[in-house]
Parts: structure tokens; sequence; C-alpha cells
């Protein structure tokens, strides 16, 4: 079920840069009740350049207040980031605030941005979840697979096919 009244959801745009690098900090920080505003080191590759050609992301609100989002872009092998698979897959990422999980919020941002992809001609969409991240839940019943398991993540991929 998902619970979404009272959130807006809108299209990631070029100058949401800051709420990008939120969600990066979301992300990587999710076992902390406060995630801090700077990302830890070596995952600029996930938000530097915000809003390049390939990049889709959308964002959500309760009246001004950000409450989380999702974004996807198109990686490879070099950036080194963790969820990479192939070049057809944009790697996802989403964050939503500790006060504001287990509301419906992520599925409801993974959705809509499975429907951007879509729109966009996207493959499909891969991603790293740590093993014990409630999240990887959510990816599992939103048609994820598992691509590879590892020593502390899982990789994780959604195709249409």
């Amino acid at each position: 079920m998902i619970e979404s009244e009272g959130i807006e959801l809108r299209r990631a745009q070029h100058d949401d840069a800051d709420l990008i690098r939120r969600i990066v900090c979301l992300a990587a920080t999710w076992r902390d009740a406060v995630a801090p505003f700077q990302p830890p080191s070596g995952l600029d590759a996930y938000h530097e350049e915000w809003m390049r050609v390939d990049d889709v992301g959308v964002v959500l609100f309760t009246g001004i207040e950000f409450v989380g989002g999702a974004y996807a872009r198109r990686v490879g092998p070099a950036d080194g980031t963790y969820g990479y698979v192939s070049s057809e897959l944009w790697e996802l990422t989403i964050g939503i605030e500790h006060s504001r999980r287990r509301q419906g919020i992520g599925r409801l941002a993974l959705e809509s941005l499975k429907a951007t992809t879509l729109q966009r001609g996207i493959e499909g969409l891969s991603l790293s979840v740590e093993r014990d991240n409630p999240a990887r839940t959510l990816y599992t019943a939103s048609g994820f697979r598992v691509v590879e398991e590892r020593e502390s993540n899982v990789l994780m991929s959604w195709t249409l096919r």
C-alpha cells in the first residue's frame, strides 16, 4: 500500500543538485538516524555534474519539506560505482528522510522513476543494496532481481525483459 497523501512529486531539475546530494547522503548513511549533509568520500560519481544529458530523477515534498527522491544515471565501469551492471542499465539511487521511511514514499519514488525510465527508452535500472538494508524488500517487490551476491551487498537489476 502506498500512503502518498500529502506528498508532491516532481521530476528533478538542473538546479536540484543539492537535493541529489542529499539523496546520496540518505542512501549511503541509511543506518544513521540523522544523515550528514555532505556525502561520504568516494561517492562523487553519484552526484557530480548533476543533470547530465542522461540523468533522470524525481524529488518528493510535503509542502516545502523535502522528504526524499530517486534518480538514475548512466555510469561506466571506470566510474567506480557499486551498482554498475552494464552500460544499458542506469544506476539507481534512492534516499528517503529517516523520519519519513516506511510510509510508501520510497515505493512512490521508485515506481515513478521506473515510469520515467520507460518514457526515456532506458532499458532498465541497476543498484547495490547492503544485505541487511530493509529497502532490499522494496526492490524485490518492485521486480528487481539479484545479479550477484557479494560479501556485504547485493547487486540487483530491473529490466522490461
